[in-house]
Protein backbone atom coordinates (compact mmCIF):
# COMPACT_ATOMS: atom_id res chain seq x y z
CA UNK A 1 0.00 0.00 0.00
CA UNK A 2 1.14 3.53 -0.64
CA UNK A 3 1.03 6.22 2.06
CA UNK A 4 -2.45 7.54 1.26
CA UNK A 5 -3.93 4.04 1.08
CA UNK A 6 -2.38 3.19 4.46
CA UNK A 7 -3.80 6.36 6.01
CA UNK A 8 -7.30 5.68 4.71
CA UNK A 9 -7.27 2.07 5.86
CA UNK A 10 -5.85 3.08 9.26
CA UNK A 11 -8.59 5.71 9.77
CA UNK A 12 -11.34 3.27 8.73
CA UNK A 13 -9.97 0.72 11.20
CA UNK A 14 -9.87 3.35 13.96
CA UNK A 15 -13.49 4.28 13.33
CA UNK A 16 -14.56 0.65 13.68
CA UNK A 17 -12.40 -0.70 16.51
CA UNK A 18 -11.35 2.50 18.33
CA UNK A 19 -7.63 1.98 17.72
CA UNK A 20 -5.37 4.97 17.18
CA UNK A 21 -4.63 5.62 13.51
CA UNK A 22 -1.06 6.27 12.45
CA UNK A 23 -0.91 9.25 10.09
CA UNK A 24 2.38 10.85 8.98
CA UNK A 25 2.75 14.56 9.65
CA UNK A 26 3.11 15.34 5.95
CA UNK A 27 -0.02 13.41 4.90
CA UNK A 28 -1.71 14.83 1.80
CA UNK A 29 -5.13 15.60 3.23
CA UNK A 30 -6.51 16.94 -0.03
CA UNK A 31 -5.91 13.58 -1.70
CA UNK A 32 -7.24 11.73 1.35
CA UNK A 33 -10.40 13.83 1.20
CA UNK A 34 -10.76 13.30 -2.55
CA UNK A 35 -10.42 9.53 -2.29
CA UNK A 36 -12.65 9.41 0.79
CA UNK A 37 -15.41 11.22 -1.10
CA UNK A 38 -14.98 8.95 -4.12
CA UNK A 39 -15.40 5.85 -1.96
CA UNK A 40 -18.11 7.25 0.33
CA UNK A 41 -16.09 6.66 3.51
CA UNK A 42 -15.81 10.24 4.82
CA UNK A 43 -17.90 9.45 7.96
CA UNK A 44 -15.42 6.68 8.80
CA UNK A 45 -12.40 8.87 8.09
CA UNK A 46 -13.81 11.68 10.21
CA UNK A 47 -14.49 9.29 13.11
CA UNK A 48 -10.97 7.90 12.77
CA UNK A 49 -9.53 11.42 12.87
CA UNK A 50 -11.60 12.21 15.97
CA UNK A 51 -10.69 8.95 17.73
CA UNK A 52 -7.00 9.49 17.01
CA UNK A 53 -6.98 13.22 17.87
CA UNK A 54 -5.30 14.08 14.57
CA UNK A 55 -4.82 17.67 13.44
CA UNK A 56 -6.31 18.19 9.98
CA UNK A 57 -6.21 21.34 7.80
CA UNK A 58 -9.21 23.55 8.52
CA UNK A 59 -10.57 23.48 4.96
CA UNK A 60 -10.43 19.67 4.84
CA UNK A 61 -11.97 19.34 8.30
CA UNK A 62 -14.78 21.71 7.34
CA UNK A 63 -15.56 19.70 4.22
CA UNK A 64 -15.54 16.47 6.21
CA UNK A 65 -17.89 17.92 8.82
CA UNK A 66 -20.35 19.06 6.14
CA UNK A 67 -20.39 15.59 4.57
CA UNK A 68 -20.77 13.93 7.98
CA UNK A 69 -23.70 16.20 8.86
CA UNK A 70 -25.44 15.54 5.53
CA UNK A 71 -24.90 11.80 5.93
CA UNK A 72 -26.23 11.90 9.51
CA UNK A 73 -29.45 13.56 8.33
CA UNK A 74 -29.84 11.05 5.49
CA UNK A 75 -29.14 8.16 7.85
CA UNK A 76 -31.89 9.24 10.25
CA UNK A 77 -34.30 9.81 7.38
CA UNK A 78 -33.53 6.36 5.95
CA UNK A 79 -33.97 4.64 9.31
CA UNK A 80 -37.28 6.41 9.91
CA UNK A 81 -38.75 5.75 6.47
CA UNK A 82 -37.58 2.13 6.30
CA UNK A 83 -38.99 1.46 9.75
CA UNK A 84 -42.37 2.79 8.62
CA UNK A 85 -42.19 0.79 5.41
CA UNK A 86 -41.49 -2.46 7.23
CA UNK A 87 -44.28 -1.73 9.72
CA UNK A 88 -46.69 -1.18 6.81
CA UNK A 89 -45.62 -4.45 5.21
CA UNK A 90 -46.25 -6.28 8.51
CA UNK A 91 -49.69 -4.70 8.89
CA UNK A 92 -50.67 -5.57 5.32
CA UNK A 93 -49.44 -9.16 5.30
CA UNK A 94 -46.62 -8.45 2.85
CA UNK A 95 -43.63 -10.79 3.09
CA UNK A 96 -40.26 -9.03 3.01
CA UNK A 97 -36.60 -9.63 3.80
CA UNK A 98 -34.13 -6.74 4.36
CA UNK A 99 -30.57 -7.40 3.15
CA UNK A 100 -27.18 -5.72 2.74
CA UNK A 101 -26.87 -2.12 3.97
CA UNK A 102 -30.03 -2.10 6.08
CA UNK A 103 -28.50 -4.85 8.23
CA UNK A 104 -24.86 -3.80 7.89
CA UNK A 105 -25.56 -0.43 9.50
CA UNK A 106 -26.32 -2.07 12.84
CA UNK A 107 -22.90 -3.74 12.95
CA UNK A 108 -21.02 -0.42 12.94
CA UNK A 109 -20.42 1.54 16.17
CA UNK A 110 -22.97 4.12 14.91
CA UNK A 111 -25.37 3.63 11.99
CA UNK A 112 -24.30 6.88 10.31
CA UNK A 113 -20.76 5.49 9.91
CA UNK A 114 -22.11 3.14 7.25
CA UNK A 115 -23.52 5.25 4.37
CA UNK A 116 -26.24 3.53 2.35
CA UNK A 117 -27.30 4.57 -1.12
CA UNK A 118 -30.53 2.61 -1.03
CA UNK A 119 -32.51 0.21 1.11
CA UNK A 120 -32.54 -3.32 -0.33
CA UNK A 121 -35.53 -5.52 0.51
CA UNK A 122 -36.51 -8.83 -1.08
CA UNK A 123 -40.23 -9.11 -1.85
CA UNK A 124 -42.54 -11.62 -3.52
CA UNK A 125 -43.84 -10.42 -6.88
CA UNK A 126 -47.01 -12.47 -6.30
CA UNK A 127 -47.86 -9.66 -3.84
CA UNK A 128 -47.12 -6.87 -6.30
CA UNK A 129 -50.56 -5.21 -6.12
CA UNK A 130 -50.52 -5.12 -2.32
CA UNK A 131 -46.98 -3.75 -2.35
CA UNK A 132 -47.82 -1.04 -4.90
CA UNK A 133 -50.78 0.05 -2.81
CA UNK A 134 -48.70 0.15 0.39
CA UNK A 135 -45.90 2.14 -1.28
CA UNK A 136 -48.43 4.62 -2.66
CA UNK A 137 -50.06 5.14 0.75
CA UNK A 138 -46.62 5.67 2.30
CA UNK A 139 -45.91 8.43 -0.21
CA UNK A 140 -43.30 6.67 -2.33
CA UNK A 141 -42.99 7.52 -6.03
CA UNK A 142 -42.20 4.79 -8.57
CA UNK A 143 -38.68 5.26 -9.98
CA UNK A 144 -38.05 2.32 -12.32
CA UNK A 145 -38.39 -1.43 -12.70
CA UNK A 146 -35.73 -3.82 -13.98
CA UNK A 147 -35.52 -7.59 -14.24
CA UNK A 148 -34.45 -7.93 -10.62
CA UNK A 149 -35.66 -4.84 -8.75
CA UNK A 150 -38.58 -2.48 -8.36
CA UNK A 151 -37.42 0.95 -7.17
CA UNK A 152 -39.17 3.81 -5.35
CA UNK A 153 -38.17 7.22 -4.01
CA UNK A 154 -39.43 9.39 -1.17
CA UNK A 155 -37.84 12.64 0.02
CA UNK A 156 -34.32 11.55 -0.90
CA UNK A 157 -34.75 7.98 0.36
CA UNK A 158 -34.28 5.37 -2.37
CA UNK A 159 -35.71 1.89 -1.86
CA UNK A 160 -35.01 -1.10 -4.09
CA UNK A 161 -37.55 -3.88 -3.70
CA UNK A 162 -35.81 -6.93 -5.08
CA UNK A 163 -37.62 -9.51 -7.16
CA UNK A 164 -34.54 -11.68 -6.76
CA UNK A 165 -31.28 -11.33 -4.87
CA UNK A 166 -29.03 -11.50 -7.95
CA UNK A 167 -29.66 -9.93 -11.39
CA UNK A 168 -30.53 -12.43 -14.12
CA UNK A 169 -27.50 -11.54 -16.23
CA UNK A 170 -25.26 -13.02 -13.51
CA UNK A 171 -26.37 -16.46 -14.55
CA UNK A 172 -23.85 -18.37 -12.43
CA UNK A 173 -24.75 -16.68 -9.13
CA UNK A 174 -28.42 -16.47 -10.09
CA UNK A 175 -28.48 -20.26 -10.58
CA UNK A 176 -27.39 -20.67 -6.95
CA UNK A 177 -29.88 -18.20 -5.46
CA UNK A 178 -32.96 -18.43 -7.66
CA UNK A 179 -35.15 -15.62 -6.39
CA UNK A 180 -33.57 -15.99 -2.94
CA UNK A 181 -36.62 -17.06 -0.98
CA UNK A 182 -35.40 -20.64 -0.52
CA UNK A 183 -32.80 -19.25 1.92
CA UNK A 184 -35.29 -17.10 3.87
CA UNK A 185 -36.24 -17.97 7.44
CA UNK A 186 -39.20 -16.72 9.45
CA UNK A 187 -38.23 -14.35 12.25
CA UNK A 188 -41.45 -14.43 14.29
CA UNK A 189 -41.62 -10.67 13.77
CA UNK A 190 -44.67 -10.02 11.60
CA UNK A 191 -44.09 -10.91 7.96
CA UNK A 192 -40.37 -10.17 8.13
CA UNK A 193 -37.97 -12.87 6.99
CA UNK A 194 -34.19 -13.07 7.31
CA UNK A 195 -31.20 -14.93 6.01
CA UNK A 196 -29.16 -16.75 8.61
CA UNK A 197 -25.97 -14.92 9.59
CA UNK A 198 -23.98 -17.38 7.48
CA UNK A 199 -26.21 -17.08 4.43
CA UNK A 200 -26.25 -13.30 4.62
CA UNK A 201 -22.47 -13.34 4.82
CA UNK A 202 -22.30 -15.55 1.73
CA UNK A 203 -24.70 -13.19 -0.02
CA UNK A 204 -22.78 -10.00 0.73
CA UNK A 205 -19.57 -11.70 -0.40
CA UNK A 206 -21.25 -12.86 -3.63
CA UNK A 207 -22.43 -9.28 -4.14
CA UNK A 208 -18.85 -8.13 -3.50
CA UNK A 209 -17.52 -10.61 -6.09
CA UNK A 210 -20.17 -9.60 -8.62
CA UNK A 211 -19.11 -5.95 -8.49
CA UNK A 212 -15.39 -6.75 -8.38
CA UNK A 213 -15.52 -8.75 -11.59
CA UNK A 214 -17.94 -6.29 -13.25
CA UNK A 215 -15.48 -3.43 -12.93
CA UNK A 216 -14.77 -2.49 -9.32
CA UNK A 217 -15.70 -2.54 -5.64
CA UNK A 218 -14.98 -0.05 -2.88
CA UNK A 219 -13.21 0.35 0.45
CA UNK A 220 -16.52 0.39 2.34
CA UNK A 221 -17.32 -3.14 1.18
CA UNK A 222 -13.96 -4.38 2.45
CA UNK A 223 -14.85 -2.82 5.80
CA UNK A 224 -18.26 -4.56 5.67
CA UNK A 225 -16.63 -7.96 5.28
CA UNK A 226 -14.17 -7.30 8.09
CA UNK A 227 -16.75 -6.02 10.54
CA UNK A 228 -19.11 -8.91 9.76
CA UNK A 229 -16.43 -11.44 10.71
CA UNK A 230 -15.65 -9.44 13.87
CA UNK A 231 -19.25 -9.33 15.02
CA UNK A 232 -20.57 -12.73 13.94
CA UNK A 233 -19.29 -16.30 13.94
CA UNK A 234 -19.55 -16.92 10.21
CA UNK A 235 -16.21 -18.26 9.03
CA UNK A 236 -17.50 -21.82 9.21
CA UNK A 237 -17.21 -25.04 7.16
CA UNK A 238 -20.74 -24.38 5.84
CA UNK A 239 -19.70 -20.99 4.47
CA UNK A 240 -16.64 -22.44 2.77
CA UNK A 241 -18.67 -25.28 1.28
CA UNK A 242 -21.26 -22.88 -0.17
CA UNK A 243 -18.58 -20.56 -1.54
CA UNK A 244 -17.04 -23.61 -3.22
CA UNK A 245 -20.40 -24.25 -4.91
CA UNK A 246 -20.35 -20.66 -6.14
CA UNK A 247 -16.75 -21.09 -7.35
CA UNK A 248 -15.76 -18.23 -5.04
CA UNK A 249 -13.59 -19.96 -2.46
CA UNK A 250 -10.19 -19.06 -3.93
CA UNK A 251 -11.28 -15.45 -4.41
CA UNK A 252 -12.62 -15.42 -0.83
CA UNK A 253 -9.28 -16.59 0.56
CA UNK A 254 -7.41 -13.95 -1.45
CA UNK A 255 -9.76 -11.17 -0.35
CA UNK A 256 -9.41 -12.17 3.30
CA UNK A 257 -5.67 -12.31 3.00
CA UNK A 258 -5.99 -8.67 1.90
CA UNK A 259 -8.41 -7.79 4.71
CA UNK A 260 -5.99 -9.35 7.19
CA UNK A 261 -3.20 -7.18 5.75
CA UNK A 262 -5.37 -4.06 5.88
CA UNK A 263 -6.94 -4.29 9.31
CA UNK A 264 -5.12 -6.93 11.36
CA UNK A 265 -1.43 -6.40 10.70
CA UNK A 266 -1.10 -9.33 8.32
CA UNK A 267 1.74 -9.53 5.80
CA UNK A 268 1.50 -7.63 2.53
CA UNK A 269 1.98 -10.08 -0.32
CA UNK A 270 1.90 -9.84 -4.09
CA UNK A 271 -1.77 -10.86 -3.95
CA UNK A 272 -2.78 -8.35 -1.27
CA UNK A 273 -0.96 -5.58 -3.12
CA UNK A 274 -2.69 -6.51 -6.37
CA UNK A 275 -6.18 -6.47 -4.83
CA UNK A 276 -5.43 -3.28 -2.89
CA UNK A 277 -4.22 -1.47 -6.00
CA UNK A 278 -7.22 -2.64 -7.99
CA UNK A 279 -9.70 -1.45 -5.34
CA UNK A 280 -8.07 1.97 -5.04
CA UNK A 281 -7.55 2.36 -8.80
CA UNK A 282 -10.82 1.14 -10.26
CA UNK A 283 -13.25 3.04 -8.06
CA UNK A 284 -16.26 2.15 -5.97
CA UNK A 285 -18.18 0.64 -8.90
CA UNK A 286 -15.36 0.56 -11.45
CA UNK A 287 -14.12 2.95 -14.09
CA UNK A 288 -15.74 3.32 -17.49
CA UNK A 289 -12.89 1.31 -19.02
CA UNK A 290 -13.01 -1.49 -16.44
CA UNK A 291 -16.76 -1.86 -16.90
CA UNK A 292 -16.30 -2.07 -20.66
CA UNK A 293 -13.57 -4.68 -20.24
CA UNK A 294 -15.78 -6.69 -17.88
CA UNK A 295 -18.57 -6.72 -20.43
CA UNK A 296 -16.07 -7.83 -23.05
CA UNK A 297 -15.07 -10.80 -20.90
CA UNK A 298 -18.73 -11.68 -20.28
CA UNK A 299 -19.47 -11.52 -23.99
CA UNK A 300 -16.41 -13.63 -24.79
CA UNK A 301 -17.99 -16.54 -22.94
CA UNK A 302 -20.52 -16.93 -25.74
CA UNK A 303 -18.64 -15.44 -28.70
CA UNK A 304 -15.01 -15.97 -29.81
CA UNK A 305 -12.83 -12.93 -29.13
CA UNK A 306 -12.36 -12.41 -32.85
CA UNK A 307 -16.10 -11.89 -33.28
CA UNK A 308 -16.60 -9.81 -30.15
CA UNK A 309 -16.94 -6.49 -31.94
CA UNK A 310 -19.59 -7.89 -34.27
CA UNK A 311 -21.58 -8.98 -31.22
CA UNK A 312 -21.17 -5.58 -29.56
CA UNK A 313 -22.31 -3.71 -32.67
CA UNK A 314 -25.31 -6.03 -33.03
CA UNK A 315 -26.25 -5.58 -29.36
CA UNK A 316 -25.88 -1.81 -29.65
CA UNK A 317 -28.29 -1.78 -32.58
CA UNK A 318 -30.66 -4.51 -31.38
CA UNK A 319 -30.55 -4.90 -27.57
CA UNK A 320 -32.14 -8.02 -26.13
CA UNK A 321 -35.61 -8.14 -24.63
CA UNK A 322 -34.41 -7.85 -21.00
CA UNK A 323 -32.50 -4.62 -21.64
CA UNK A 324 -35.31 -3.20 -23.74
CA UNK A 325 -37.94 -4.01 -21.10
CA UNK A 326 -35.94 -1.99 -18.59
CA UNK A 327 -35.98 1.03 -20.91
CA UNK A 328 -39.48 0.47 -22.33
CA UNK A 329 -41.67 -1.18 -19.66
CA UNK A 330 -44.52 -1.57 -22.18
CA UNK A 331 -42.57 -4.54 -23.57
CA UNK A 332 -43.19 -6.46 -20.35
CA UNK A 333 -46.80 -6.77 -21.46
CA UNK A 334 -46.53 -6.40 -25.24
CA UNK A 335 -43.32 -8.18 -26.25
CA UNK A 336 -44.31 -8.23 -29.92
CA UNK A 337 -43.58 -4.47 -30.05
CA UNK A 338 -39.83 -5.09 -29.68
CA UNK A 339 -38.96 -4.18 -33.33
CA UNK A 340 -40.99 -0.96 -33.01
CA UNK A 341 -39.15 -0.03 -29.82
CA UNK A 342 -35.80 -0.65 -31.52
CA UNK A 343 -36.74 1.97 -34.11
CA UNK A 344 -37.95 4.36 -31.40
CA UNK A 345 -34.65 3.89 -29.59
CA UNK A 346 -32.63 4.66 -32.73
CA UNK A 347 -34.48 7.94 -33.23
CA UNK A 348 -34.11 8.79 -29.53
CA UNK A 349 -30.33 8.31 -29.74
CA UNK A 350 -29.94 10.14 -33.05
CA UNK A 351 -31.99 13.15 -32.01
CA UNK A 352 -31.23 13.55 -28.31
CA UNK A 353 -28.38 11.32 -27.15
CA UNK A 354 -25.32 11.88 -29.30
CA UNK A 355 -23.16 11.33 -26.20
CA UNK A 356 -24.55 7.80 -25.82
CA UNK A 357 -23.59 7.04 -29.42
CA UNK A 358 -20.05 8.27 -28.70
CA UNK A 359 -19.94 6.05 -25.60
CA UNK A 360 -20.99 3.00 -27.61
CA UNK A 361 -18.33 3.69 -30.26
CA UNK A 362 -15.70 4.19 -27.56
CA UNK A 363 -16.65 0.93 -25.86
CA UNK A 364 -16.31 -0.98 -29.12
CA UNK A 365 -12.91 0.59 -29.79
CA UNK A 366 -11.62 -0.24 -26.28
CA UNK A 367 -12.77 -3.87 -26.42
CA UNK A 368 -9.80 -5.19 -28.33
CA UNK A 369 -8.77 -8.82 -28.01
CA UNK A 370 -5.65 -7.81 -26.06
CA UNK A 371 -7.57 -5.59 -23.59
CA UNK A 372 -10.27 -8.18 -22.96
CA UNK A 373 -7.68 -10.93 -22.51
CA UNK A 374 -5.75 -8.76 -20.04
CA UNK A 375 -8.89 -8.19 -17.96
CA UNK A 376 -9.64 -11.92 -18.02
CA UNK A 377 -6.11 -12.55 -16.73
CA UNK A 378 -6.72 -10.10 -13.86
CA UNK A 379 -9.81 -12.07 -12.84
CA UNK A 380 -8.04 -15.42 -13.23
CA UNK A 381 -5.22 -14.24 -10.97
CA UNK A 382 -7.50 -13.49 -8.01
CA UNK A 383 -9.75 -16.53 -8.56
CA UNK A 384 -12.74 -15.08 -10.41
CA UNK A 385 -14.43 -15.79 -13.70
CA UNK A 386 -17.79 -15.61 -15.43
CA UNK A 387 -18.97 -19.21 -15.22
CA UNK A 388 -21.64 -18.89 -17.86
Amino acid sequence: MNTIERVIVSLVKSAIDGSRAEVPADANWKDILRIGERYKVIPLLYQGVTNSEISVPETVMGRMQNIVLSNLMLDQKQLYELSNLQKAFDENGIDYMPVKGILMKDLYPNTELRPMGDGDILIRMTQKEKIADAMDRLGYVFAYESTHEWAFDKNGVHVELHKRLIPLQNTDYCAYYGDGWKFAKETGNGTRYALSDEDHYIYIFTHFAKHYRDGGIGVLHMADLWIYTREKNVQTPYVRAELEKLDLLRFYDNVFETIHAWFEGGPQTEMTEFITRRIFSYGRWGTETSRIMAKGVRDSKSVPLGKLRVKQITEAMFPGMLRMQYRYPILQKYGFLLPVMWIARWFDFLLFKHDRIRDKVKAIKISTEDNVSAYQNELDYVGLDYNF
